[in-house]
C-alpha cells in the first residue's frame, strides 16, 4: 500500500507556507475550519471560535496536531465535531448548544470531551453526524440523536 501524500499551500495573510502531511485518509471541513485524519491522528487549521477543531484559541493559523489518539473517523458541521476512536470511544468538540454533544453544559472546552458511552448504549460506533442543535450517532444496531431535534 502506498503512502497518501498531500502538500497544502496555505496563504496566511500574504505569508505562504507549504505543509506536508502523510497518509491523509479523510479531510472534513465546514466554513473556514478544516480537519485532516491520518493513520489515527487528527490535524486542524482555521476558524475555531466554538472550539470545533478541538484545539485552544479562536483561530488556528498553523496545522496543529490534536491531543486525541487512534481516531478512525471524524465529522464536522455547525461549530461542532465528532471523533470516533479505535477503542469505540466518541469524543465531541465545539458548541454544546442544546446538549448536541451529549453533555448538559453549553461550554466548549479547549480539547475534545469524551461523550459517555451510555449515550449510545455502549454499542459499536459506525459514524456520527453533527448538525445545528443535535448530533446523530449510528452504531451497528441503532441510531441515536443527542440534543434537540
Amino acid at each position: 500500500m502506498s503512502n497518501k501524500f498531500c502538500t497544502f499551500f496555505v496563504d496566511n495573510f500574504g505569508e505562504k507556507t507549504n505543509l506536508n502531511i502523510y497518509n491523509v485518509t479523510k479531510i472534513v471541513s465546514y466554513e473556514t475550519s478544516t480537519l485532516f485524519l491520518t493513520n489515527g491522528s487528527v490535524f486542524g487549521i482555521g476558524k475555531n471560535d466554538k472550539r470545533q477543531l478541538g484545539l485552544p484559541g479562536s483561530n488556528v493559523h498553523e496545522i496543529t496536531l490534536l491531543a486525541l489518539e487512534d481516531v478512525v473517523d471524524v465529522s464536522m458541521n455547525e461549530g461542532r465535531t465528532l471523533f470516533i476512536t479505535k477503542k469505540n470511544q466518541l469524543f465531541g468538540a465545539g458548541s454544546h448548544w442544546y446538549s448536541a454533544l451529549g453533555h448538559l453544559s453549553d461550554t466548549a472546552g479547549d480539547t475534545p470531551m469524551l461523550i459517555p458511552s451510555d449515550r449510545y448504549n455502549n454499542e459499536k460506533l459506525l459514524f456520527g453526524a453533527p448538525a445545528f442543535s443535535f448530533s446523530v450517532i449510528v452504531t451497528d444496531k441503532s441510531l441515536f440523536v443527542l440534543g434537540q431535534v
